[in-house]
């Protein structure tokens, strides 16, 4: 198998037109590094996750981003003629939030995976009589 070329998005480029782009891209930059490094040392690369990881980058960067403020308003306000009003950046959140979750699982980087430890030598399982009859 070839070995795959790992390239860092231009996260630069990516969050120019955002209010605060350069702190964005830094941590998105952090962020593509502990990726990488974590599927790197489980010879877990390949090109999707590798796409994957971009993804992740800009979701969890954009999250830190949006988040304090939706949480300074709350999921519903007072709006201008006096009812509430759901807020969407609350529900933007959520969503990326649960997006996160889902990524992290599919890069083996959460909790659910061991917290990134992958176990590369399985026990071998114990042979039993229907083993033996089976051969395997």
């Amino acid at each position: 198998m070839a070995a795959i070329n790992i390239v860092k998005p231009n996260f630069k480029d990516v969050f120019y037109n955002c209010d605060g782009h350069k702190e964005m891209a830094a941590r998105a930059d952090e962020l593509w590094a502990e990726v990488i490094e974590h599927l790197t040392q489980n010879d877990l690369v390949t090109k999707s996750r590798l796409g994957m990881a971009d993804r992740y980058c800009r979701c969890v960067t954009e999250y830190e981003r949006w988040y304090p403020e939706a949480v300074a308003k709350g999921p519903t306000y007072k709006g201008p003629n006096g009812g509430d009003v759901f807020n969407l950046l609350w529900s933007a959140c959520e969503k990326m939030l649960d997006r996160i979750g889902k990524m992290e699982d599919a890069l083996m980087i959460s909790p659910r995976a061991g917290e990134g430890k992958i176990k590369k030598n399985t026990p071998e399982r114990k042979k039993d009589a229907a083993s033996d009859f089976l051969g395997s």
